[in-house]
C-alpha cells in the first residue's frame, strides 16, 4: 500500500495566543493532540515528524525535530522535518500545521489529490477562497529544487512560504472550510469552541 509521510509544524512563536499553540488545551486536549489523534489509524500514514521544541511531548510513534537555530519560519521547519525523515526525492509529503485542529482530516483528500495529479509539484488546500500553503501535499524533489532557486545556498531560514511555493507548479483542492480553520488567538479559540460544542 502506498503511504505518505507527514511533517507537522508545531514550533512557531505565538505572541497573539500568549503561549505556544501546540500545547494549548482546547476542548480537553492539546492542539497538537487533535491532529495526532486524527492521524492514528489512517491506512496511508507513513512516518510523522513533529517540528517542535523538545519540551513538547509527542507520542512514541512520532519523530521529533526542530530547525537549527529555532525561529527560522515554516520553510525551515519543513526542511528540518525532511532531514529527520531522510525523505527520498521522489516522495510526497503532507505538511500540516498544529494551529488548525481539524487539519489532519484533510490528509486523505490531499493524498488522493496528489496521487491523481502526479505531475504537480504540490496540492494546496483551498478554504474560503484562500490557498493554504501549510495544509498541502508536496513533492519533495520540487521543494528542494524550489529552495535552490529561491536561495542557491540551500539555507531555508527566513524564506517565506509564499516565495517558495510561488515558484512551484501547484494545483488547488477546495476543502471544507471547517477543516482548515486556524486558531491565531484566544478569540478564535472561543469561536471555534462555540461551533464545535454544538
Amino acid at each position: 500500500m502506498i503511504s505518505i509521510d507527514v511533517v507537522l509544524l508545531a514550533g512557531g512563536r505565538s505572541s497573539r495566543m500568549g503561549q505556544d499553540k501546540a500545547s494549548l488545551a482546547v476542548a480537553g486536549r492539546r492542539l497538537i493532540d487533535h491532529l495526532l489523534d486524527d492521524l492514528v489509524g489512517w491506512p496511508h500514514l507513513g512516518r510523522t515528524v513533529v517540528v517542535a521544541p523538545v519540551t513538547l511531548a509527542v507520542p512514541d510513534w512520532a519523530l521529533q525535530t526542530m530547525e537549527d537555530p529555532p525561529g527560522g519560519g515554516p520553510v525551515a521547519g519543513i526542511f528540518a522535518g525532511l532531514a529527520a525523515l531522510e525523505a527520498a526525492d521522489a516522495d510526497h509529503i503532507l505538511v500540516l500545521t498544529c494551529d488548525a485542529p481539524k487539519a489532519a482530516r484533510l490528509a486523505p483528500m490531499l493524498f488522493a489529490a496528489a496521487q491523481a495529479n502526479p505531475d504537480a509539484d504540490g496540492v494546496l488546500a483551498v478554504a474560503d477562497g484562500r490557498a493554504q500553503y501549510l495544509l498541502a501535499a508536496y513533492r519533495v524533489s520540487a521543494l528542494r529544487a524550489g529552495l535552490r532557486l529561491v536561495r542557491p545556498t540551500g539555507a531555508a531560514h527566513g524564506v517565506s512560504m509564499h516565495r517558495l511555493v510561488s515558484g512551484l507548479a501547484t494545483t488547488e483542492l477546495t476543502v471544507p472550510a471547517e477543516l482548515a480553520i486556524d486558531l491565531d488567538d484566544r478569540a478564535d479559540v472561543e469561536r471555534w469552541l462555540g461551533v464545535h460544542s454544538q
